[in-house]
């Protein structure tokens, strides 16, 4: 999941101190539909679409957000260090740096203090969670996936992996190849899903092609807004794009499973059209009923923590059941809509002194922040070369 203050602002419509707040909003139903789908069960579904999926739906969501902020922001930097004419390794050490600043402490506290309390098979399975390898161990090991306690886990490990290998990419290569390779990496994950590689069907689930197309479509968009590409002119698309993809899942909904599962990768598709736009509509600032919704500070802030969300939920509900079932031999509070608002709340508490105590190290100043006029801050991808208009056209 992205740092929320990486996000951009666009450079007309909205102030340059302003994050792009209202895809925090994004992230913050995106990480309640997480919680949601892991504490209801099979009971909770119309025909053979089953509702628990919506935490699958939100997780490439975070994915397209991965892709837009993180190419922005290299690609802002990367202006600025070929004016300057700096070499590659000041920004990669510094984004590197960030990411390591922002994310591991709490994640390795929180495996960590799980591996203290001897949480469930969490010590057998500790190396694989500590290489960030949580998504090749599932992948190969299927009872592993539903009985950690970590299950969550692989989506974090897929994102290091894409950290790894994107930024040398996106730095590297020119305008031209990096729409390029972005699109054929959409296109390679896209063919993927037709059963094409030669890796079974757990490890392939698991493994970074599965999700390459949200990452991409993202990274696209990125490049899209970088390059004052008219994006607006296909923004309108946003709910036609919903409407298309919840027309494709008819067949799952009235029970016909074969029709279903054979529009599912192209629906994933449409699906990721939806966010992509959805992504870029947030950037830009959506006015109207859904602009007023996404601008609630509530939302906003919980979108802000959404990481310490993610990250604490499934420790907290893995230990709730362990010590329930060994106190009690029972569940107090079962699994459903009850166990779902309870979670929500205990974590987001948890979250919120995470922020506070170990969510914000002071970051290395960015290559960036030496250009005049880039602000205490540095680019961080908010006033430095992205221009994206927020034309009136676009109301939600």
């Amino acid at each position: 999941m992205t740092n929320p203050a990486d996000a951009p602002a666009a450079q007309q419509g909205r102030p340059a101190n302003d994050r792009a707040r209202q895809l925090d909003s994004l992230r913050a139903f995106a990480v309640a539909a997480v919680i949601i789908s892991h504490t209801i069960t099979e009971n909770y579904k119309i025909g053979e679409f089953q509702f628990f999926e919506i935490g699958g739906f939100a997780v490439h969501l975070f994915f397209v957000l991965s892709g837009f902020l993180i190419t922005g922001q290299l690609l802002a930097e990367n202006e600025l260090r070929r004016e300057r004419g700096d070499g590659l390794r000041p920004l990669l050490g510094s984004f590197y740096a960030r990411r390591v600043l922002r994310l591991l402490p709490a994640y390795y506290l929180a495996l960590c203090g799980a591996w203290l309390i001897d949480l469930s098979t969490i010590r057998a399975e500790f190396p694989w969670h500590a290489l960030q390898l949580t998504n090749v161990y599932f992948g190969m090991d299927q009872v592993a996936e539903y009985s950690s306690p970590v299950g969550h886990l692989w989506s974090l490990s897929m994102e290091w992996q894409f950290y790894l290998v994107w930024p040398l990419i996106v730095l590297v290569c020119r305008p031209r190849v990096l729409v390029a390779v972005t699109v054929s990496l959409f296109a390679f994950s896209f063919v993927a899903r037709f059963d094409t590689l030669p890796l079974p069907e757990a490890l392939y689930r698991s493994s970074i092609p599965a999700s390459l197309d949200s990452l991409a479509m993202g990274a696209l968009l990125a490049i899209a807004v970088a390059r004052s590409w008219p994006v607006e002119r296909i923004a309108g698309w946003l709910w036609w794009s919903l409407l298309a993809y919840v027309v494709m899942t008819v067949p799952l909904l009235l029970g016909y499973a074969d029709l279903g599962w054979e529009l599912e990768p192209y629906a994933h598709e449409v699906m990721n059209l939806f966010f992509m736009l959805l992504v870029y509509r947030a950037y830009v600032g959506m006015d109207g009923p859904v602009g007023r919704v996404l601008d609630n500070p509530g939302l906003q802030y919980t979108g802000l923590i959404s990481y310490g969300i993610y990250l604490y939920h499934q420790y907290i509900l893995s230990a709730y059941s362990g010590a329930s079932l060994r106190l009690f031999g029972y569940l107090p509070l079962d699994y459903g809509w009850k166990l779902s608002i309870a979670l929500f709340v205990v974590t987001w508490i948890v979250s919120h002194y995470s922020w506070i105590w170990f969510e914000q190290f002071p970051p290395p100043v960015p290559l960036s922040a030496k250009a005049p006029g880039s602000g205490s801050d540095g680019c961080q991808w908010r006033s430095c070369t992205l221009k994206a208009a927020r034309p009136s056209s676009l109301h939600a």
